[in-house]
């Protein structure tokens, strides 16, 4: 089972729903299991967490459908001819997955003769110098801007495509959940330079306060005192850092607020939305009423501080996994 397999069901809005409880539940064990216990935080979370089951709900029901990943298909998608340049590149990526091999080892939960998952990329923009048609007028030295793709990869495996929309709620969930605990973590770990800070500006200040002005003498009037009013104002500056973060119930009540934000404001923790690039046979971004333009239907991930990741729910064919070469020259040399 998976961290957010109970999540799944009807839709949970109200305090009092089981569904939602044992959300809230784990979330908070996944955060900080010290939330369980203080007064009022089930409470504080609970329209937070509901929001995000919403949204996560809401990303899945308007997945497209899938896309047959296979080398057969290549010519007849404008999506898999956008993302990979040759036919023979859709197997290379299928068969260089990890996580597919282990999922169809692992006997694929059920998995019949099609196995659904995401495909993920990134994209990267191209501009080059070439020429355009205005009239009956040859420019040149246009700007084109191609588009490819890399860093595929495959994830959501799943035995049908209604267990992968239920497994893209749960990953929505999970980057959610991951992505505040990260922003806790970072936040506490800030909190933690200013105390270790703080120790030692007290330290130096001790130090200076209670020595001459030594060798700094030598090098401007009235430095030693410059520095000591410096020294004072850092470590001023360094305390109300201090307050302001311990400010309210101290760490916990800042990691319950920071995990109320975040999920509270899905839409922009963790933005994913439909997304159409126009593109020619050539991979070159061109205008929607181009005669060669063909739309690439996409939904975009478009996560804070991280590259954007452009996905496709696909189908991939149980046959079209390589399976595992066993090398029985090399099997008898090690008996």
């Amino acid at each position: 089972m998976g961290f957010f397999d109970w999540l799944l069901g009807p839709r949970h809005s109200d305090l009092a729903d089981d569904g939602l409880q044992q959300a809230i539940h784990q979330v908070m064990a996944g955060v900080d299991p010290r939330l369980q216990a203080m007064h009022g935080a089930r409470e504080r979370l609970a329209p937070a967490v509901a929001h995000a089951l919403d949204y996560a709900r809401s990303i899945a029901a308007r997945q497209a459908d899938c896309l047959p990943l296979q080398a057969s298909r290549w010519a007849a998608s404008p999506v898999l001819r956008a993302l990979f340049a040759r036919p023979e590149d859709i197997t290379a990526t299928v068969n260089a997955s990890p996580d597919l091999r282990e999922f169809v080892d692992s006997g694929g939960d059920g998995c019949g003769d099609t196995i659904y998952c995401i495909v993920a990329a990134t994209p990267q923009q191209h501009t080059t110098l070439g020429t355009a048609l205005e009239g009956d007028l040859l420019r040149r030295d246009v700007e084109r801007h191609s588009i490819s793709f890399g860093d595929f990869r495959l994830v959501g495996f799943s035995a049908s495509p209604q267990a992968l929309q239920q497994r893209t709620q749960e990953m929505v969930l999970e980057a959610l959940v991951l992505d505040a605990l990260a922003e806790i973590t970072a936040s506490q770990a800030r909190g933690r330079a200013l105390e270790a800070e703080h120790g030692l500006l007290r330290h130096r200040l001790a130090l200076m306060a209670q020595s001459r002005a030594g060798l700094n003498g030598l090098e401007a009037e009235g430095a030693h005192h410059q520095d000591v009013a410096q020294l004072r104002q850092q470590l001023a500056d360094n305390e109300a850092a201090l307050a302001a973060a311990h400010s309210g119930s101290g760490w916990l009540e800042a990691t319950l607020e920071q995990l109320q934000a975040h999920l509270a404001a899905a839409e922009e923790s963790l933005p994913i939305r439909p997304t159409v690039l126009w593109l020619d046979p050539m991979n070159l971004m061109t205008a929607p009423q181009a005669a060669n333009a063909a739309p690439v239907a996409l939904t975009e991930i478009a996560r804070p501080g991280r590259p954007l990741r452009l996905t496709f729910p696909a189908a991939i064919p149980r046959a079209e996994v390589a399976l595992p070469h066993l090398d029985f020259d090399s099997a008898l040399r090690l008996l």
